[in-house]
C-alpha cells in the first residue's frame, strides 16, 4: 500500500507478519502487524523482532476479550507498549497493526494459529560442590 511506502525509506528494514491468535473469549483473530526499524537490521535481528511481536501480541490477546482489544487498538493504546518492548532488541521507529480481522473457527484451524504458552520458571537443582583435595608432592634434592 501507498501508506507503507511512505513510511519506509532507505536503510530501514520492514518486518511484517501474519498469524492467527485466539482471544480470551475464544474468538480467532487474524493479525497483520508491521514494524519499521530506524536502521537496516540483519536477518537474525528481524527474526528476533518477529518472534517478539508474536509473543507480545499473544500475551495481550490471551488476557483480554475481543471488544477490549479493538477499543485499545482504535484508541492507539496497544501499539506503543509493543514498540517499546521491540526497541529493547533493536530500535523500532514505527509499529502498526495493518489488519485485525475476526476469523471463524473452521477457517482458523487451517491457518497458522499461534498459541502463547508462558514460560514456566523451573527452579534448577542446586549443585553440590565437592571439596577438592590438593596433595603436595615433595621435591627431591
Amino acid at each position: 500500500p501507498a501508506a507503507v511506502k511512505k513510511m519506509v525509506r532507505r536503510n530501514k528494514s520492514i518486518i511484517d507478519d501474519s498469524f492467527v491468535i485466539m482471544t480470551k473469549d475464544k474468538k480467532f483473530v487474524r493479525i497483520k502487524p508491521i514494524a519499521i526499524t530506524r536502521n537496516k537490521a540483519q536477518c537474525s535481528v528481524q527474526t528476533a523482532l518477529r518472534k517478539k511481536i508474536r509473543i507480545e501480541l499473544a500475551k495481550l490477546f490471551t488476557q483480554k476479550d475481543l471488544d477490549a482489544i479493538i477499543s485499545e487498538f482504535l484508541s492507539r493504546r496497544l501499539q506503543p507498549g509493543i514498540a517499546c518492548a521491540l526497541s529493547k532488541i533493536f530500535p523500532v521507529g514505527i509499529f502498526e497493526i495493518r489488519q485485525l480481522k475476526v476469523v471463524d473457527a473452521e477457517r482458523a484451524k487451517k491457518m497458522n494459529i499461534f498459541r502463547f504458552v508462558p514460560e514456566k520458571t523451573v527452579a534448577k537443582p542446586k549443585e553440590v560442590k565437592k571439596p577438592v583435595k590438593i596433595e603436595k608432592k615433595e621435591s627431591k634434592k
